[in-house]
């Protein structure tokens, strides 16, 4: 019952605040953050973030490395790179110790995207 009470209010009353919620249903001193939504919401969000921050600490440690072995990137060869998997890019880092040229990273880009 509760489960159907908490759809029916988060899916029909999606631009009440909390605040409105708790002076509405009379919860008074309620704290919504123990509710099961709000930690589900809470444990989804954090993977997201984690994700994405992880994306660019790989992707910028990434881009160092081409910098340092074979020069600055043409901002097409950039752009490319940035929108990479995380496992694209964490080949890409393994791989990149054998690049003498712009040539090599070109060629696995070639080879790498095609392949997903």
């Amino acid at each position: 019952m509760l489960d159907l009470i908490e759809t029916i209010v988060v899916y029909k009353l999606p631009r009440i605040s909390r605040q409105e919620l708790i002076i509405m249903f009379g919860l008074g001193d309620f704290d919504i953050k123990t509710t099961r939504i709000c930690e589900e919401v809470h444990d989804e969000v954090y993977e997201e973030v984690r994700d994405e921050v992880r994306q660019e600490q790989t992707l910028e440690v990434v881009m160092r490395q081409l910098r340092r072995r074979i020069g600055n990137l043409s901002q097409q060869l950039s752009k490319r790179i940035s929108q990479l998997s995380i496992e694209q890019l964490e080949n890409l880092a393994e791989a990149l110790l054998d690049f003498s040229t712009e040539g090599d990273l070109v060629v696995w880009l070639q080879d790498n995207l095609t392949q997903t």
